[in-house]
């Protein structure tokens, strides 16, 4: 498919929009979609022809499902129970069984169409490919210029993955730090994937300062690894032990990815003027587990309800938005940075931490994915590190 362009036939010249969305991804699709949503005119640039490839785990938690429309639910391929968490070094492990599904796995190239196909249904016009080459601010709108057509919008949303172009040409400020990670996924018979399914391992620091991971897909399996704290590493390297050591060195065929994450919000504001960043464009990622769909998808229903309730008034919109942020997800993502210093800065502290308080910390992590907990509340709760909190107990499938 070399061009989709969905919802196209009742737009014509002059192509004026309430907003401009750039990136397809969770947050600018979810943003688009709440948009058209509350009756604004909207627009949706991918650069790429849709559907696309997207390097990820592809593991949605169940507090990101929650959040989704009926209409994408279609798209999951494999759902875990069953989280496995091993420690590698010392040889120590746990299992978690849940009566629920915690992480739903899907194929992003088709979990991101289904969400980009739902805003069109609403009335999001949708161009791809269509790679924005700069923008101009002006006094009431914003020209994008693009590969297909110019495009002057009230409000521009940048929701164009970590390496932003909205955020670099308006000038943000620069993400603090974006985690490599790299994935590969491979292509087994069915009896060899049923030994995978239903469940998300996990083995912790079997990259120096960051984990590796296997998700169980329909016909595939994806292992990666990716370090989340700063340094040098060989992921190459890393990956390729990796599979050595999960038994799944043997040829056979694979599709090997690089991407990055940025596990620390931009520092300074959130909104310029008339544009505002949500998802990796706003580097709102986990940055304990690097998961950054769930947080995508709040930062754009948030962006999108900042912009509808300011009016597209660019300071209305500022306030509302950032105190949002402030106030939900940025405060997670500090807490969050805590279990990072005891697991990724200090190899021998995060392993004394694991084998103390592996379970009753793991639970409680299930709860953070779940929605049902949270950073604060979980590293704030002294019973945290004593036992499993008899709030958490009732999920847990002994």
């Amino acid at each position: 498919m070399s061009t989709t362009t969905l919802n196209s036939g009742k737009f014509r010249p002059p192509f004026f929009y309430d907003v401009a969305v750039v990136g397809a991804g969770p947050a600018g699709s979810m943003a688009a979609l709440a948009l058209a949503k509350k009756g604004l005119k909207v627009v949706l640039l991918e650069k790429s022809p849709l559907p696309r490839y997207k390097p990820c785990g592809g593991g949605v938690t169940l507090r990101a499902l929650r959040l989704l429309p009926a209409e994408v639910l279609s798209t999951v391929q494999d759902t875990c129970h069953l989280i496995e968490i091993h420690l590698p070094s010392k040889k120590l492990s746990f299992k978690l069984q849940w009566k629920q599904p915690l992480i739903f796995m899907v194929m992003r190239q088709h979990f991101d169409y289904a969400l980009t196909t739902e805003a069109s249904r609403q009335g999001v016009r949708v161009l791809s490919p269509c790679r924005l080459l700069y923008l101009e601010k002006g006094r009431s709108f914003i020209k994008l210029k693009t590969t297909k057509e110019t495009i002057l919008s009230k409000f521009v949303v940048g929701a164009d993955g970590a390496l932003s172009r909205v955020a670099r040409t308006l000038n943000f400020t620069p993400c603090n730090y974006l985690a490599p990670a790299l994935q590969a996924e491979l292509r087994l018979s069915q009896s060899e994937l049923a030994r995978y399914r239903g469940i998300a391992r996990f083995d912790l620091l079997f990259v120096p300062g960051g984990y590796g991971w296997v998700f169980p897909k329909k016909d595939i399996i994806s292992v990666g690894v990716g370090r989340m704290s700063p340094g040098r590493i060989n992921l190459n390297k890393c990956l390729k032990d990796y599979l050595q050591f999960l038994g799944l060195e043997t040829p056979r065929p694979k599709l090997i990815r690089g991407s990055v994450v940025p596990v620390r919000p931009r520092k300074g504001a959130f909104v310029k003027g008339r544009a505002l960043l949500v998802g990796d464009a706003a580097g709102v990622a986990d940055p304990f587990t690097g998961e950054g769909i769930s947080h995508a998808l709040t930062s754009g229903l948030m962006g999108a309800h900042a912009i509808f309730e300011g009016n597209l008034r660019p300071d209305d919109v500022k306030k509302i938005y950032e105190k949002m942020l402030r106030s939900t997800l940025l405060r997670e993502l500090r807490w969050a940075r805590i279990p990072c210093l005891w697991f990724y800065r200090n190899r021998k502290l995060g392993e004394l931490v694991f084998q103390i308080f592996a379970k009753s910390l793991g639970s409680a992590m299930a709860h953070i994915i779940s929605g049902k907990g949270a950073y604060s509340k979980v590293l704030a709760n002294p019973l945290t590190y004593l036992k499993i909190d008899p709030v958490f107990r009732d999920e847990v499938a002994e």
